[in-house]
């Protein structure tokens, strides 16, 4: 399991946030779990909220077998102007949030900004 935590019965969630049209709007997360083929975190982060952050970098591999992650992909589900594209589409620095919910509880791991959607046949890294 992913970063050592959870273990029997945990799940694993994995978000990108599409659309938050501020002031004061609720953000719209697409469950991307089902595609997470792998995810590869370096650096320590922060590991108590009084801690100062550190910075971090993690590497997550898509199945992008049906090209729904590539940006030239005008008639997939996260093109610009579609439901799950909100106005822009992928692009960087959009929020993604990773979870563990283990015993009916929530546990926020990691959330981080995208850097750069990078397409190749048959696989997205992001």
């Amino acid at each position: 399991m992913p970063l050592g935590l959870g273990g029997a019965g945990a799940l694993i969630t994995y978000s990108v946030q599409v659309s938050c049209t501020p002031p004061f709007a609720t953000p719209r997360w697409v469950d991307i779990t089902a595609r997470v083929k792998t995810m590869n975190i370096v650096g320590p982060g922060r590991q108590h909220e009084l801690q100062r952050v550190v910075p971090t970098t993690a590497t997550i591999l898509l199945d992008n077998l049906d090209a729904v992650f590539n940006t030239w992909n005008t008639a997939g589900p996260f093109a610009p102007g579609s439901f799950l594209g909100g106005a822009n589409g992928l692009t960087p620095q959009m929020p993604l949030r990773v979870v563990v919910t283990t015993g009916g509880i929530d546990y926020d791991i990691a959330y981080l900004y995208v850097d750069s959607w990078i397409p190749e046949i048959g696989r997205a890294h992001v």
